[in-house]
């Protein structure tokens, strides 16, 4: 199955990867290849994935995990190269240049400031909750930007 998605990825932008390369070798710009402690030029039909894998055993002391195996194409454009992301929460606000969910305006998605009662954070329910629309966001990471400190829960911007 990895094969086939990968296969069905690098097919369908393999436009896109061989105009991005020209576009980097045009800028003086080359991929690093990990296998060598240089900078190498690269041929052009070698693709670099970058590859992450991660294990979540069921239990203590049984055998079962399960492992969770990412990948990205290095020479996809940045602007092309999420389909998706998964994360838990910390990483998410690392990711997504955003406050964590504890902090004011720590949903990504809303805009609700949340309170600090008896030094923990909360959500009270509300009737009347904004949704951080695109517009919005670009906004508030242009602000967080021009302002040099996080605007609503957004501390810049992201790809994601």
């Amino acid at each position: 199955m990895l094969k086939s998605t990968l296969f069905n990825i690098l097919d369908k932008n393999y436009e896109k990867i061989i105009i991005y390369k020209e576009k980097l070798d045009h800028l003086g710009e080359t991929h690093s290849d990990l296998l060598y402690t240089g900078r190498n030029r690269l041929e052009i039909n070698t693709i670099s994935l970058v590859l992450f894998a991660d294990a979540v055993n069921y239990n203590k002391s049984g055998p079962n995990s399960m492992w969770a195996l990412l990948s990205c194409v290095a020479e996809l454009p940045p602007i092309l190269r999420v389909l998706s992301f998964i994360s838990d929460s910390p990483a998410r606000s690392k990711a997504c240049f955003s406050v964590q969910f504890n902090g004011f305006y720590g949903c990504i998605k809303c805009l609700q400031p949340g309170e600090r009662i008896n030094n923990r954070k909360v959500y009270p329910v509300s009737e009347n909750v904004v949704i951080r629309s695109p517009d919005v966001y670009n906004n508030q990471v242009q602000r967080a930007i021009e302002q040099g400190t996080n605007f609503e829960g957004i501390k810049g911007f992201s790809y994601l």
